[in-house]
């Protein structure tokens, strides 16, 4: 009757780290949902932003393009205006750095750009 004590000691020893091992689970699990739903929640934040950037660079700006006479001065003005240079960037690449950056996306683009580069058809430059 001895070992069916221990046993029993044993068992209940057993089932309470089980215990302890799944409420630790549980939290785990609760605190990574809540930070992804933040993450999510300033992801959209951000997308918010780039869509009312973008929709407030556009608004008029074609029809002041079409008013302008001179080519010359019509390309200067598209180049210096261009999305690249809205966002900040040189290059296309720049430019999707700059609008993925600090987002889980980023590592997918650069796995992207990676691609392009190894199969020979890298994104033009400029």
């Amino acid at each position: 009757t001895a070992a069916v004590a221990r046993n029993a000691v044993t068992d209940a020893d057993h089932l309470a780290t089980l215990a302890r091992q799944k409420a630790t689970a549980e939290l785990d699990t609760s605190v990574r949902a809540a930070h992804q739903q933040l993450v999510l929640e300033a992801l959209k934040a951000e997308v918010d932003a780039a869509v009312q950037r973008f929709g407030a660079a556009q608004g008029g700006f074609s029809e002041a393009l079409l008013a302008l006479s001179n080519q010359e001065t019509l390309a200067k003005v598209a180049e210096a205006m261009s999305v690249q240079s809205f966002v900040g960037g040189k290059t296309l690449t720049d430019v999707i750095d700059k609008v993925f950056a600090g987002t889980p996306l980023a590592g997918l683009m650069d796995r992207v750009k990676a691609r392009t580069t190894t199969n020979g058809h890298a994104l033009p430059a400029g």
